[in-house]
């Protein structure tokens, strides 16, 4: 395990420790403010486990083996996550839509991780709070994905699939198409963020957009490597920063757009 790859995951884990001290302090604050106190639980989750995944490498010199407390820790994270959502009320057409593309966008990463890596029991442990918390996000949610926006947008899933599944079956072709992948999913990412947004700045983007911006960062790391990865781990964490913002500083947000 190289130097830049501690470094990286010190940064990491003193970003989420920093987040953690002001989530805390922020919770003391408002005792009652039931989504703060979730999202300071799950940020201790991802600091738990970034700080075992940190002590590993450096002790042992790879990464933690296949079902570690680190995944314990992160599915625990997108656990609370989902826990702290309202039920969804009245649903129309558009929210059905969105949910029921999330919930497919969802399992076919579920699938990808699996052919990759051939752990399907850990990846169904990971998907299975993904799907959860992508499908609810999008229950809350109003957003036309008939618009242009969305006719901008809907092409891209597809496009990641058909490149996904190329890297699997040409594996002589796999940088290329990495690299593809890495764009694609750049691309669909920025988006799927401008079709959330809707005419409301991002200031405004609701908790349920935020939640469904932090499951596509996840999804988009777990089906890439090498700088890639670290790419989207960043946007991660700058995304579940910037969501810890708006809840600490909002009071009870507004749920739908």
């Amino acid at each position: 395990m190289n130097a830049m790859t501690i470094l990286y995951e010190g940064l990491h884990c003193l970003f989420c420790a920093w987040l953690t001290y002001w989530l805390i302090g922020k919770t003391i604050a408002a005792p009652h403010h039931p989504m703060l106190y979730a999202t300071t639980v799950a940020v201790v989750c991802l600091l738990l486990g970034d700080a075992y995944w940190l002590a590993h490498l450096i002790i042992r010199g790879n990464v933690p083996e296949i079902l570690s407390a680190c995944d314990v820790a992160y599915v625990g994270m997108w656990l609370i996550f989902h826990a702290a959502l309202p039920r969804p009320q009245k649903l129309s057409g558009r929210q059905a839509a969105l949910a029921a593309l999330m919930g497919v966008f969802t399992v076919l990463n579920g699938v990808g991780w699996t052919v990759w890596t051939q752990h399907w029991l850990l990846n169904l442990i990971w998907t299975i709070p993904l799907f959860l918390l992508a499908v609810r996000s999008a229950l809350l949610l109003d957003v036309r994905l008939n618009s242009l926006r969305g006719y901008l947008f809907l092409p891209l899933p597809g496009l990641l699939l058909a490149a996904e599944t190329a890297s699997f079956l040409w594996p002589e072709f796999w940088d290329s198409l990495n690299v593809l992948c890495a764009i694609l999913w750049l691309c669909s990412l920025m988006l799927f963020a401008w079709l959330l947004k809707g005419k409301a700045p991002f200031r405004q983007l609701p908790i349920p957009a935020w939640m469904l911006l932090m499951v596509y960062c996840e999804c988009a790391s777990l089906l890439s490597s090498d700088w890639a990865y670290f790419v989207f781990q960043v946007l991660l964490a700058g995304t579940i920063g910037c969501f810890a913002r708006i809840v600490g500083k909002e009071g009870e947000p507004l749920y739908a757009l």
